[in-house]
């Protein structure tokens, strides 16, 4: 049944139109002809929500939190113009066959465009929820819908309102998590719930990100995938993931009985509002330039299953890749140079325990497996038994798929191993495998040049790596790191590097992406998150480096440097959760921008 919304005196295009609901700062609704030249607005689009969608029943919901926060802060007289819709997905946003009608334009993205172009320089905010309609409506599967949907409606709103408005988008909680309160069987069905939940955001967050959007980390703020810290409540003890969704949502939360619902509470909807202020900052009435978006973080519980997350958004379709590279979590060796064969192959790079901690496959590896690669693939794992357990290639083997080992005598000839497997590349990028740091840098720049890594021992260059090289005498040859490593070991080839890890991340960085409109960020205290955005950033359409920061700013100076020469509006993404890299780190990447 399709719902006609509350009609404004709006005029888009000389005609009235239906489906959007106008509030001032305070939250009042607006009187008609209240719409007036050079009234400041903010946009709120999506779902249910918006005030207009619905919000908490109440007439509470983040829009109006948020409307009245930069209304009282920084926009004095700042009107919220609520545009959602309750059960509007992605693809209704477009077509506009959902449950609400904005006539004439027939669509929420067409009125949202409209209204756009009818109040140039007016609008100073434009915040989208959507997608988690998508997942509730049936679509666990075609979560790669949504993000061909999202590029679409960015491309157009960011077409109509300009290079300088702020559009902002969401990640979301989990409802399901409710469930955990009934029983057993509840239980699994409340953990079933979020890798869908994960996946949806990891597919979010790149979205936004690639048409110059920041996201808003409310499934962070709502503590979805906390399932460690547990709390008392007076239904029990309970990880904290349930019990915020039972303190922030409408849910029904008793013990031994917990009743689903969809929506947030009056305080659910601050914090929706909190995260949204997190990632926007100060706002200006009337936005000048081009706007910086805040980085978008893709993380999961830990480092395997942030790959994971990586890989989702990488490859958000199913059964999408011919190929997969697996290499170990807990040591790097054999890993660092599997990042240029990940994207030769065309698969992602993932990661589970090895073979001193495990001798299985982690679960949740063998399902991202089994969601991304076709029936029959190929899984590249890298090292030999005493890296990854062979019991792993009997398994995946049993369920159809090739499994090749790419596993020389050490590290250096499975780095050369690699090589060959990639058909020789006639760039070579060398980097010590005493340490991670360098080669990690490396990896989107010898992704970028068709190129392969191969490994040095410090300064000092090892016989299966320098037989190859001189077996490959016209290869062109980078030294990352400087003569105490890579560049040590092999004088004639182009050292690039700086002071330290960092300045060698900022180097790398400067001479094969200058002036690039992406770039990536990894903590450089471990190397798994930094591994899996190697690959990302220079696959996907994507051309960027990954620069190593520490968990906390400041940044280091060579990376403000490089960061400064970049244009404004360029798109930041950073791999690992807020332990790993902090939020004052992400409102660092983006100051330093331009």
């Amino acid at each position: 049944m399709t719902r006609s919304l509350r009609l404004v005196g709006l005029l888009v295009g000389g005609a009235a139109a239906a489906g959007v609901l106008v509030c001032s700062a305070a939250g009042a609704g607006a009187a008609e002809g209240s719409l007036a030249t050079g009234t400041r607005y903010y946009m709120a689009l999506g779902g249910s929500l918006t005030v207009n969608g619905g919000g908490a029943g109440n007439g509470q919901a983040y829009d109006n939190d948020l409307g009245a926060y930069y209304g009282a802060a920084t926009i004095p007289g700042l009107q919220t113009v609520s545009f959602g819709c309750p059960g509007e997905t992605t693809t209704t946003f477009i077509s506009g066959k959902g449950n609400c009608s904005y006539p004439p334009q027939g669509s929420q993205l067409a009125a949202a465009e409209a209204f756009l172009q009818a109040h140039v320089g007016q609008v100073s905010l434009i915040t989208i929820d959507l997608g988690g309609d998508d997942l509730l409506g049936g679509l666990p599967n075609e979560i790669s819908t949504v993000q061909a949907n999202l590029a679409t409606i960015g491309a157009a709103l960011r077409a109509a309102a300009g290079p300088s408005v702020p559009i902002a988008g969401m990640t979301f909680y989990n409802p399901e998590l409710v469930q955990w309160l009934n029983g057993a069987s509840g239980q699994q069905q409340a953990l079933d719930s979020v890798p869908l939940f994960d996946r949806l955001n990891a597919v979010l967050s790149t979205a936004y990100a690639g048409f110059g959007g920041s996201v808003a980390d409310v499934a962070g703020a709502f503590s979805s995938d906390d399932f460690t810290d547990l709390v008392s409540t007076p239904y029990g003890t309970v990880p904290k993931a349930v019990a915020v969704a039972c303190a922030w949502l409408n849910a029904v939360c008793q013990a031994g009985s917990g009743v689903v619902a969809l929506h947030p509470n009056a305080t659910g909807h601050v914090q929706i509002a909190d995260a949204f202020e997190a990632v926007l900052g100060t706002l200006t009435p009337t936005p000048t330039g081009i706007y910086t978006p805040t980085p978008a973080q893709i993380y999961g519980q830990d480092a395997i299953d942030t790959a994971i997350r990586v890989s989702e958004a990488e490859f958000p379709a199913a059964q999408s890749v011919q190929a997969v590279v697996l290499a170990r979590s807990d040591f790097f060796a054999d890993a660092l140079a599997g990042g240029p064969l990940a994207a030769h192959s065309g698969g992602p790079l993932l990661i589970t325990p090895g073979a001193s901690l495990s001798s299985t496959l982690d679960p949740r590896v063998l399902a991202a497996i089994q969601r991304v690669l076709v029936p029959g693939g190929t899984v590249f794992i890298l090292g030999g038994d005493l890296a990854l357990s062979p019991s792993i290639d009997t398994a995946l083997e049993g369920l159809g798929y090739q499994v090749v080992r790419e596993a020389g005598a050490d590290e250096y000839a499975t780095a050369v191993d690699i090589a060959q497997q990639m058909g020789n590349p006639t760039n070579i990028f060398e980097a010590t495998g005493l340490g991670f740091q360098d080669a990690l840098s490396a990896v989107p720049a010898a992704i970028a040049t068709g190129g392969a890594i191969l490994l040095t021992d410090g300064p000092v260059e090892p016989l299966v790596t320098g037989l190859y090289l001189l077996s490959h005498p016209g290869d062109t040859r980078y030294a990352i790191g400087g003569p105490l490593a890579a560049a040590g070991a092999d004088p004639g080839a182009t050292a690039v590097y700086g002071q330290d890890i960092f300045g060698t991340s900022a180097a790398v960085a400067t001479k094969f992406f200058p002036g690039s409109k992406t770039y990536g960020a990894a903590t450089a205290a471990n190397f798994p998150d930094a591994l899996a955005g190697g690959v990302f950033m220079a696959t996907g359409g994507r051309t960027g480096p990954v620069l190593l920061v520490n968990p906390s700013a400041p940044l280091p100076s060579s990376m403000s440097s490089y960061l400064g020469t970049l244009a404004a509006g360029a798109a930041g993404f950073v791999f690992g959760g807020p332990l790993a890299v902090g939020p004052d780190v992400l409102a660092a990447l983006r100051a330093a921008v331009g």
